[in-house]
C-alpha cells in the first residue's frame, strides 16, 4: 500500500509540474518571450498546450501581435486551424485582438499565417437620417439632402472593399455589393451559394447648438450566417462625448463625415470577417 500511495504521489507530481510548464509557455508566448517559448518547446512542453478559454500558445502570440513567436511557432508545427471554446481560430483571434487594438504587427502576423478557406459573402450599405435632428444653418429636408448628396453608404463601402483587397489575403470576397442609399434597416437576402451576408448602415447626426451644428456618426454592422445573426455591433457615435465635433458652417459636414467612416473602415472589416469564421467547436 504504501508503495502504491508513493506511486500515485509521484504521478500528480508528474502532471502538476506539466501543467505548471504548459502555463508558463502560454503566458511566455502571450508575453512574446520567443527564446523562453523555443526553450519550453525543446522541453517537451506541448506546442498544442490550452488555457481555460481553450486557447493555444500560437493563439495567445497572434492576437497579442508577436510576429517572431507566431513564426517560431508555427516552424514546430502549431495548428493554425485550432479553434478554442468559442468557436474562434488563429486567424480570427489576430483580426479581432485582445483589447480591441489592431495595430501593424497584427496586419504581419494575418501575413505569415496560413490563410482560412475564402468567405463569399453578400455586403449591403445603406444610410439612416433619423440622427440628422435639426442645423442652424438649413431646414431639415435640406440637412437630408445635403448629407444624401455625401453618398456614405458608397463610401463605407468601397472603404470595405478596399481592407478586403490589401489585408484580406482573399479571404473574405465580396461576390456582391447593394448600395440602398437612405433606406431603414433591412435583413439582406440570404443565398445558400454564400457564406455570410452583411448589412451596414451609417448613421450621421446633426443637431444645431449654441456654436453651430454638432455633429457626429455611428456605424452599424450585421453579420448573418444562413438565417442567424452572428455580429451586431456599432463603431462610432456620439455616447458621452465620444467622435463629436461642432461645426460653423456646412462646408465642414463632409470632412468629419469622411474622416468618421474611413476610420471606422478598417473596424469594420475586421469584425465582418472575424464573425464570418467564428464557428461552435
Amino acid at each position: 500500500m504504501a508503495a502504491s500511495r508513493v506511486a500515485v504521489a509521484l504521478l500528480v507530481a508528474m502532471f502538476a509540474h506539466a501543467a505548471d510548464r504548459a502555463l508558463e509557455l502560454l503566458s511566455a508566448a502571450a508575453n512574446g518571450e520567443t527564446a523562453h517559448v523555443k526553450t519550453l518547446l525543446e522541453a517537451g512542453v506541448d506546442v498544442e498546450s490550452k488555457d481555460k478559454n481553450g486557447r493555444t500558445p500560437l493563439m495567445l502570440a497572434a492576437q497579442h501581435g508577436h510576429v517572431e513567436t507566431v513564426r517560431l511557432l508555427l516552424s514546430k508545427g502549431a495548428n493554425a486551424k485550432a479553434r478554442d471554446k468559442a468557436g474562434w481560430t488563429t486567424y480570427g483571434l489576430t483580426l479581432d485582438p485582445t483589447g480591441g487594438a489592431f495595430h501593424k504587427q497584427h496586419e504581419a502576423v494575418l501575413k505569415i499565417l496560413p490563410p482560412p478557406a475564402p468567405v463569399r459573402t453578400a455586403v449591403d450599405t445603406a444610410w439612416n437620417s433619423e440622427n440628422l435632428i435639426s442645423s442652424c444653418f438649413m431646414t431639415r429636408d435640406q440637412l437630408i439632402a445635403q448629407v444624401e448628396q455625401m453618398h456614405l453608404d458608397a463610401l463605407i463601402l468601397s472603404e470595405v472593399q478596399a481592407y478586403a483587397s490589401a489585408l484580406g489575403n482573399g479571404v473574405l470576397q465580396i461576390a456582391s455589393a447593394n448600395r440602398r442609399g437612405l433606406a431603414p434597416p433591412s435583413q439582406p437576402e440570404i443565398s445558400t451559394d454564400l457564406d455570410a451576408s452583411v448589412s451596414v448602415e451609417v448613421r450621421p447626426g446633426a443637431a444645431c447648438g449654441q456654436a453651430g451644428d454638432t455633429l457626429n456618426l455611428a456605424i452599424d454592422v450585421r453579420v448573418f450566417r444562413a438565417r442567424d445573426l452572428v455580429l451586431k455591433e456599432t463603431f462610432g457615435g456620439g455616447l458621452k462625448g465620444l467622435e463629436v465635433r461642432t461645426v460653423a458652417n456646412p462646408a465642414q459636414y463632409i470632412p468629419f463625415y469622411d474622416e468618421w467612416v474611413t476610420s471606422h473602415a478598417g473596424q469594420v472589416f475586421r469584425s465582418v470577417l472575424s464573425a464570418a469564421l467564428k464557428s461552435t467547436p
